[in-house]
């Protein structure tokens, strides 16, 4: 499955996607799998958007982030509606 990822800075604007645009990676994991690494101040709020290059593709995957304190995720008011 071909992916894509963008990390943004506070708030993703659908209609503006370079909009606060903190890193994105096309392919950069290998096998068509994208890779962000960054290092993140715990005091913002940062979204993941991460997309396939086919319409209409669902599929499960998985986020690993590694921190010396806890990582939360939670579901934003875009989760399935992109």
């Amino acid at each position: 499955m071909d992916t894509s990822g963008a990390l943004y800075n506070g708030y993703f604007y659908l209609t503006y996607p370079l909009f606060n645009l903190f890193q994105e990676n096309d392919d950069g994991a290998g096998n068509e799998q994208f890779y962000i690494k960054a290092y993140l101040d715990s005091n913002v709020k940062y979204i993941l958007v991460a997309t396939t290059f086919g319409e209409l593709v669902t599929v499960q995957f998985t986020i690993i982030a590694t921190s010396p304190d806890n990582v939360k995720f939670l579901p934003n008011q875009y989760a399935n509606k992109l």
